[in-house]
């Protein structure tokens, strides 16, 4: 065994690929990797662990250590195996009970097989659903930093699939980090991406683009024009629920909201959108009390509870306290009567430095942005790849459910638990 280590070590590219190939067929593969060294053949590791039938532990630490230890140019080589890998990895790692000890090992490989912090990986929706369901959101707001622009399958094996996971999971963190805006960004992504056929993740993106569309902005936004129509089509259907649950939110009748949650409840608990739910009736309360501050210098907690239909003065209590904590309202409340006194906004037109240095910050982002949007342009107009694919009819890959289970699935997360 020492002399195939040490010649399969002496192979570099393909040369090892395909010597790897012959000793799987030659040898035990968990013999094999019990003896190969990951860092100085990385390539013929990430080869043969797919086809380890250890038990779950040994492959999860196998995994683990070619990622933590494994040669970066050799990785590069072989894109399709190390997604593989990853891939084994997040499998055993979710029928575990220590998944949370994956989630830096998905960080390296990002920044492993990534050609720019600009591009999608597979390992990206990989690493928001390990922070999802360890509830690891500043991890997620680590990844969601950097803005994604491209995709390079060749070098990646990036697919569809990733990229609406992505924006999935994607906007399931930043509902955890409370960044509702940007969260319905991603969902809005998900559902508008151009597909041939409308698949789940299209769907629950958009059930809950029309959720954090409601508890941010008390309204749901048309559907863009540039949405697939394969989606414009069959959306309904799926979303039914979600659709009528706006519509009555938009009568900003409390007790017709709040009876739709109640009776459509096991539903939304199914759906694990129970929380989500709740979020958008607290968010009309908040939208009553916001049109009292125009209306009333002072109110009592008792009157204001009735006027918006919460249940105690203690309710209403916590209620303001939060908005003034958020920064939605200005007030004070005498706790000796039970009065609430609302106060003007100020008209102070002082910039300060940090908002100057924000302002700043966001034109050279829009400058960035807009240079890269026109060499995308420029790339584009000029690819004979595209040009070819648009005269022979080549349009989006089809997603199909089996590829979802297989992922994982996407029954993961409990809005709730960021109520």
């Amino acid at each position: 065994m020492d002399a195939v280590v040490a010649s399969l070590a002496a192979l570099s590219g393909d040369e090892q690929l395909k010597e790897a190939a012959v000793l799987l067929r030659t040898h035990d593969v968990e013999e094999l990797l019990n003896n190969i060294n990951p860092a100085g053949s990385t390539i013929a590791y990430l080869y043969l662990l797919p086809h380890s039938q250890a038990e779950p532990d040994v492959v999860i630490h196998r995994c683990k250590r070619v990622i933590a230890e494994g040669d970066e140019r050799q990785i590069k080589t072989v894109p399709g195996e190390f997604a593989a890998v990853c891939n084994l990895l997040l499998s055993k790692l979710l029928a575990s009970q220590n998944s949370i000890s994956g989630i830096r090992y998905f960080v390296r490989a990002i920044k492993i097989i990534r050609p720019s912090p600009e591009h999608l990986t597979p390992m990206h929706p990989q690493l928001l659903l390990l922070c999802l369901k360890n509830k690891c959101y500043h991890i997620a707001k680590e990844i969601l930093k950097d803005v994604i622009y491209d995709v390079s399958p060749e070098q990646t094996r990036v697919t569809p699939l990733d990229l609406l996971l992505y924006s999935y999971y994607g906007g399931l963190a930043l509902v955890g980090l409370k960044e509702y805006q940007r969260a319905i960004d991603f969902f809005q992504m998900g559902f508008t991406a151009p597909a041939v056929s409308l698949s789940a993740v299209m769907l629950e993106c958009y059930n809950k683009y029309i959720l954090v569309s409601l508890i941010h902005q008390g309204k749901v936004d048309p559907n863009p024009p540039y949405s697939t129509p394969i989606f414009l089509r069959h959306f309904e259907a799926g979303s039914h629920v979600y659709r009528e649950f706006a519509e009555v939110f938009g009568t900003h009748d409390v007790n017709r909201v709040r009876q739709f949650i109640e009776t459509h409840h096991e539903f939304f608990l199914t759906q694990k959108t129970l929380g989500l739910a709740k979020q958008a009736l607290t968010a009309l309360y908040k939208q009553k009390i916001q049109q009292h501050t125009q209306t009333f210098l002072t109110l009592t907690l008792r009157d204001m509870a009735e006027s918006v239909h919460l249940s105690s003065a203690d309710e209403a209590e916590h209620l303001v306290l939060g908005m003034v904590e958020d920064g939605l309202v200005q007030a004070k409340i005498n706790q000796l009567d039970g009065m609430v006194s609302f106060q003007g906004e100020g008209s102070s037109t002082e910039f300060s430095p940090a908002l100057v240095d924000h302002l700043n910050a966001q034109i050279r982002e829009t400058m960035s942005l807009t240079m890269k949007l026109r060499s995308i342009d420029e790339s584009i107009i000029l690819s004979t790849t595209t040009h070819k694919k648009a005269a022979h009819g080549g349009g989006p890959t089809r997603i199909t459910s089996k590829e979802l289970e297989e992922y994982g699935g996407m029954d993961t997360w409990d809005p709730s638990d960021t109520a």
